[in-house]
């Protein structure tokens, strides 16, 4: 049965009206997805896009008709096609919605990284329309993310290594807060004080490790250099002090404090020392075993002096003796030989002319192996007798400041004194190229004091230290072994100065 004219007329309006409806809500859409900050895009049930909003297209710099279908796939990263694919097709078959984060290209070439959201669209009859989905750029937040990620894993790498240093460092290393508690120790610093990091954590590291002096006094915190530095904020290095175990027992060892700012204030302390034990015996040893070289070279000294004492003593006694009484039957032989004999006379005048000469010679050795003047008349006469020689003997012009009274020394410090003397101005007639000496001589606050002073080309300072002089190491072995010293210095103006001092009666010397 044919329907009426008019019906027809009716749903074909119907129909129209309802397209334009359509028409209009679509274009409503689509300037409303335009507007958002958002990449909008749409797809009909053949998995195909339809649609991508202005965002999406001034994101990418194609046109809509590039896009359309399968267009779109061309601007994914190659390396996350396969993935974004796959989750798209995947959800579209099930109906479900999907999120995929992947890589687009951006219009300025980069690809970045984008969140893409997606949901299935059903009519009000249940229909099944398609997708539509929205997408968002997350490329600063993923870099910022990726930053954030290798941040962490260096600060993790740097941790890890900073207790892999603290855990194998030989020196103690601690840190306390602002109020000196214990906030970490090292495992040497454990080792060094007997004390287990955790019976110290959150205690006072004053009052467990730096309560006391060795000698047992108390040690006030406000004396603490660490707790000092806590206070002033000033490094301090090397700081040599002495810390007790958890035993009680002391050890010595230098530190260094460092503090902890925040901005600009102090809240903590870093504080690495290092155990002296070993080298404090060290350092005692090395002073035993000079002492004992001065000691032995004392001795050896002395035994020198005595030997000398001796010869010339025998040399004296005996030999001079021997040809003096050999003098006097020589000189009673003229008188009993006829005079006729002339040359027996000669040869007699010849032997008392060699006895004559030995007896000098037998002088001199004596008195160079030990001057008479020295034992007889003491330490200034001696003095002014041995510069009155060496002028002689030199040529050297040789000026003495002496005391007008002799100093009272016994004998060994005189003949140490002496020995010097004669070291110095053998090294000026050797070296010098002196024309003048200048011999000073006195007593000055308990010290003897002896100043030989040249004006030749002075001293190579290499020299005053070298290990090979002989002359040099025993001017100071001599002054050193009554507790004195001997300096030798080139001067200014030119020349050498050498300069003795050793205490007159404070202490015997080393045996």
């Amino acid at each position: 049965m044919a329907k009426p004219k008019g019906a027809l007329v009716d749903g074909a309006a119907e129909r129209e009206r309802a397209g334009e409806t359509l028409r209009r809500s679509q274009e409503r859409y689509r300037t409303m997805a335009d507007a958002l900050p958002v990449l909008v895009w749409q797809s009909g049930t053949d998995k195909l896009c339809t649609y991508f909003n202005r965002g999406w297209l001034e994101f990418t710099g194609r046109t809509m008709e590039q896009e359309l279908g399968n267009g779109w796939v061309e601007g994914i990263h190659p390396d996350d096609l396969r993935r974004c694919l796959d989750t798209y097709n995947s959800a579209f078959d099930r109906r479900e919605p999907f999120v995929v984060e992947y890589r687009l290209r951006h219009r300025s070439g980069e690809y970045r990284w984008i969140l893409d959201r997606g949901a299935p669209q059903f009519s009000s009859d249940g229909t099944f329309l398609g997708y539509i989905g929205g997408a968002v750029d997350t490329h600063d937040r993923k870099q910022a993310e990726q930053a954030l990620r290798e941040s962490e894993q260096q600060v993790r790498h740097a941790l890890e290594f900073n207790q892999a240093v603290m855990a194998n460092m030989a020196e103690g290393f601690y840190t306390l807060d602002s109020r000196g508690l214990v906030t970490y120790m090292n495992p040497a610093a454990e080792r060094l004080f007997g004390w287990r990091s955790a019976e110290l954590l959150g205690r006072k590291m004053h009052d467990m490790t730096h309560y006391q002096h060795p000698d047992g006094s108390p040690f006030p915190a406000d004396e603490c250099a660490g707790l000092q530095v806590l206070q002033n904020g000033k490094v301090l290095s090397d700081y040599e002090e002495v810390f007790i175990r958890k035993d009680g027992t002391f050890f010595p060892v230098v530190s260094s404090f460092s503090p902890i700012k925040s901005e600009g204030v102090i809240v903590g302390l870093v504080v690495v020392f290092r155990d002296m034990t070993a080298e404090k015996r060290a350092e005692e040893a090395l002073h035993r075993s000079r002492e004992e070289l001065r000691a032995l070279a004392a001795r050896l000294q002395a035994a020198r002096e005595e030997e000398r004492t001796q010869l010339a003593r025998d040399i004296h006694d005996e030999l001079s003796g021997t040809l003096t009484a050999l003098k006097m039957d020589l000189s009673l032989l003229p008188d009993r030989v006829a005079k006729d004999h002339s040359l027996f006379l000669e040869k007699l005048s010849s032997m008392s002319g060699l006895v004559d000469r030995t007896l000098d010679r037998v002088h001199t050795i004596v008195t160079e192996l030990r001057p008479a003047v020295l034992d007889k008349f003491g330490l200034v006469a001696a003095i002014e007798w041995q510069t009155g020689e060496f002028q002689d003997r030199s040529g050297i012009a040789c000026q003495t400041h002496l005391p007008t009274e002799e100093i009272p020394l016994e004998p060994e410090r005189s003949t140490a004194v002496f020995r010097i003397l004669q070291e110095a101005l053998t090294n000026v007639a050797r070296h010098a190229n002196a024309s003048k000496v200048v011999v000073d001589l006195r007593s000055e606050a308990g010290s003897l004091i002896l100043e030989v002073r040249d004006n030749g080309k002075g001293i190579d300072e290499n020299a005053i230290y070298a290990h090979n002089s002989m002359g040099m190491l025993s001017m100071r072995e001599r002054a050193l072994s009554f507790g004195g010293k001997t300096e030798v210095t080139r001067l200014p103006e030119g020349g050498t100065l050498v300069s003795v001092r050793i205490p007159q009666n404070n202490m015997s010397p080393l045996k």
